[in-house]
């Protein structure tokens, strides 16, 4: 039993202290912050949101008897545009992964057709900065088979993508507030 009073009274008054300390930091943190704000916690950036729609015009990717055919495009986010602009169409369409290295976030790939209407709705992090889209035109080096669209950051982008006459155009890149 007397074990027993040595703790209950230790208890007592370690209970007692926090009690009292608690008291004491609930009255002086309002004048403590309005002293010294302190340095502003740094923004935290923001996440991106695509909505993006590919057309395949009606002179899509002509064939050797100028009818128009469907061509493989692949849709890249990125962290910076460098090594996409820096990579040649073959590194692009077989070695994607190491031309792009660390840049590449995502990357997604289809058949798009004359005439078709395709929606690329996506939305992530802070870490994509820009849309790289590559198509597989019949002649890549005589056209204009790439294009990089940069992303705004907090703001849902919005992108018509126009994929005709073995060229990709971006008529408008219109955006709007992301409060959906």
């Amino acid at each position: 039993m007397r074990i027993w009073r040595p703790l209950r009274s230790q208890c007592v008054r370690r209970a007692a202290y926090a009690i009292a300390a608690g008291v004491l930091l609930a009255s002086t943190e309002p004048v403590a912050l309005a002293a010294d704000p302190g340095p502003a916690a740094p923004a935290a950036p923001e996440p991106f949101s695509i909505e993006a729609t590919l057309v395949g015009g009606p002179n899509l990717n002509p064939n050797l008897e100028g009818r128009p055919s469907p061509v493989v495009v692949r849709v890249f986010e990125l962290k910076r545009a460098a090594a996409f602009e820096a990579a040649n169409f073959t590194a692009l369409f077989e070695q994607s992964r190491e031309a792009l290295g660390g840049d590449l976030v995502a990357q997604q790939e289809f058949i798009l057709r004359p005439g078709e209407i395709r929606h690329y709705d996506r939305s992530g992090g802070p870490k994509v900065a820009t849309l790289g889209l590559a198509a597989a035109f019949r002649t890549p080096e005589k056209n204009s088979w790439r294009l990089l669209v940069p992303l705004a950051p907090g703001v849902h982008n919005l992108l018509l993508i126009d994929f005709d006459n073995n060229q990709i155009r971006v008529p408008s890149v219109p955006g709007k507030s992301d409060g959906r």
